[in-house]
């Protein structure tokens, strides 16, 4: 059968269905009822799209990509039950992972992407356990929430280098928030005043500095919690009036309220935050209303609501993210009919559409879980019969990104200069002239507009090395760099 889908000019509750995407069926992970798990850890490796899933036979990593489509499962028998997080770093991935049962244990593992798994260090269940799940990069080192420390939630900092493992941070609650902003990794946890803060850690220096106070919440364990435009961060708060905050922080100097809702529902899940058009989109939850979209002008700093989801149909939001200068939002229905669905919001058009299902699937739940890869929109579901499928929506081809190198020669660390006309989800290696490779990063998504990106040459010995840019299996730019 062809799972592709037509698309269709419909109404329904007032919302159209989008006219200009396509969904299709990328990949049946699990077909059949015995697949009632879920997919976690979405990451790239080696060009391909790298997720877990949990099923009822136990967990695997797939690998897929447009060419080969799906490859896997692969299973091992050193394979946790569940795996949290992951991402690629040079040839391996690193991910945190736990098995369930009497002898129920946490680690920080590694795959080479051909034998098993190999653990890492042990974690302890107690450091780990929060919400948050999130594991990122930095210089070549590994930053998480984990630890061995067994009455102490942590933050580690591990350096696959030298295989030392210290802790950051250590809270006597939960750490509900992780980052990387200017070189620093943010956190947010629970103190000992009844509040959360969030702190900032400079790995160069050690030093720890408390940025924000006083909060019934900062940010969430969601990924998408943060969000980096033109050199400055954006993050939800809240109080406990209760009072929504939207945050913005470039730095330098303490984070600044930059608009605040009031008698607003602090849900976990709405502190996610997308970028599109000039504007922060976030999301409030007001009981007497429902679910609503708002939007920050980022120009004129004021922040009005786009789109108002009717409470009695829609429990409540997951994620949202940008694709194509849209903006997308998981909704969990509170319809036995209708399930999950996943809304788009054109900020050029104002406009509201559904995102089309392919033909012949019925998901049963859409999860928060999704990723941005080879220019489509990439996520799990699980269909009314509980088999686990794999979603990819796109929209026409747009033009790609022009990539310069500069300075060429260079003493110090390079810069790529960025030009895109969409968003694009980038990785940067370095090759010897050899073509060992001695770097390859994911470095995060980058919006429609220019961008500086610096790549870490300083330390390489003098010689001729080739940096390539990627937009996964893309090659947007490479070139020959000369390192004086």
């Amino acid at each position: 059968m062809k799972y592709i889908c037509t698309i269709l000019l419909s109404l329904l509750s007032g919302i159209s269905f989008a006219q200009h995407g396509v969904t299709e069926l990328a990949a049946d992970i699990c077909p059949g009822p015995m697949c009632s798990g879920y997919p976690y850890a979405f990451t790239t490796y080696k060009g391909d799209l790298l997720f877990s899933a949990s099923t009822d036979s136990g967990t695997a990593f797939y690998k897929y990509n447009t060419v080969q489509g799906l490859q896997g499962p692969f299973v091992y028998n050193s394979f946790p039950y569940h795996v949290y997080s992951s991402i690629a770093l040079n040839d391996t991935v690193y991910f945190l992972g736990m098995t369930y049962g009497p002898n129920s244990a946490m680690g920080l593992m590694k795959w080479d992407g051909q034998s098993a798994p190999q653990l890492v260090q042990q974690l302890s269940l107690w450091a780990v356990f929060g919400y948050i799940r999130q594991i990122t990069t930095l210089n070549n080192k590994l930053y998480f929430v984990g630890g061995v420390d067994s009455s102490r939630y942590t933050v580690s900092e591990y350096d696959p280098a030298t295989g030392s493992l210290k802790a950051i941070a250590k809270s006597i609650s939960s750490i509900n928030a992780l980052a990387i902003f200017k070189n620093k990794i943010l956190y947010a946890h629970y103190t000992d005043s009844n509040s959360y803060c969030l702190f900032s850690y400079d790995p160069q220096t050690g030093r720890t500095e408390r940025l924000l106070k006083d909060r019934t919440y900062i940010s969430s364990y969601m990924e998408d919690s943060f969000l980096e435009i033109d050199g400055v961060l954006y993050f939800m708060a809240s109080t406990v009036t209760p009072t929504y905050e939207l945050c913005r922080y470039d730095g330098n100097s303490a984070p600044v309220v930059v608009s605040s809702m009031n008698n607003a529902a602090s849900v976990f899940y709405a502190h996610s935050l997308a970028y599109a058009a000039g504007g922060i989109y976030h999301q409030v939850f007001d009981p007497n209303v429902g679910h609503q979209l708002w939007r920050y002008n980022i120009a004129t700093g004021t922040n009005t609501v786009v789109r108002t989801i009717e409470n009695s149909k829609r429990l409540f939001a997951y994620n949202l993210f940008t694709y194509r200068d849209k903006i997308f939002m998981n909704i969990y229905a509170n319809d036995t009919n209708e399930k999950n669905r996943i809304y788009i919001y054109n900020p050029q058009t104002d406009s509201s559409s559904l995102m089309p299902l392919p033909a012949g699937t019925s998901p049963y739940f859409i999860y928060q879980y999704r990723y941005l890869y080879d220019d489509a929109a990439y996520m799990c579901a699980e269909t009314a019969d509980y088999g686990l499928e794999l979603f990819r929506y796109t929209e026409a081809p747009q033009v790609q990104a022009k990539a310069t190198l500069y300075p060429n020669p260079t003493t110090g660390n390079a810069f790529i200069k960025i030009h895109s006309d969409t968003l694009q989800a980038l990785a940067i290696s370095i090759h010897d002239a050899v073509g060992h490779e001695l770097l390859y990063q994911n470095i995060g998504d980058f919006h429609k507009g220019e961008h500086n990106i610096e790549v870490p040459t300083a330390h390489l010995a003098s010689g001729v090395y080739i940096i390539t840019l990627r937009n996964y299996r893309k090659v947007l730019m490479r070139e020959k760099l000369v390192k004086l």
